[in-house]
């Protein structure tokens, strides 16, 4: 694997650390240059400040993070010169009263630019296959931000 494979893995992990901490001011600096959507989601998220905004309206933040692990998995990635593609597929954990619990797993698609030497989100889009008790993850149910197009997985 290429030093551009491990370059946007990390990118990918980081991505997961960042939300992870709760760092959400950081997760928008990682798309300055690019959007985030997801499945019934038709308004794009573009740029730094709409995702950090995407974030603090959708998912509930505890006082000491981390209570919700994101773990991405299944890597795919093509590069072609300063672009490339990914896929990917992440699971949530969710620290619950009870114990852990899964909230929701699905897809990652992922689009790549290299910008001056850095590689960038240019655009994720999210695919929610299996969810759980998201309630103490989102602000709202997941169909119901998903029909506003406000919404993230």
């Amino acid at each position: 694997m290429g030093d551009d494979h491990w370059e946007i893995s990390n990118l990918i992990a980081h991505y997961a650390e960042l939300l992870n901490l709760g760092r959400i001011e950081e997760v928008g600096d990682l798309f300055r240059h690019g959007k985030i959507t997801s499945v019934g989601n038709p308004t794009p998220r573009e740029g730094r400040d709409d995702v950090v905004a995407m974030y603090r309206e959708s998912v509930l933040f505890p006082a000491k993070p981390p209570d919700t692990l994101i773990f991405t998995t299944n890597l795919q990635i093509e590069v072609d010169g300063d672009q490339a593609t990914g896929k990917a597929y992440f699971l949530a954990l969710h620290q619950t009263e009870h114990g852990i619990a899964p909230v929701i797993a699905g897809r990652y698609h992922d689009e790549f630019r290299r910008i001056d030497g850095t590689w960038w989100f240019h655009h994720r889009h999210m695919i929610p296959d299996l969810t759980g008790d998201l309630s103490t993850h989102l602000t709202r149910p997941l169909d119901e931000l998903t029909e506003e197009g406000r919404g993230s997985a």
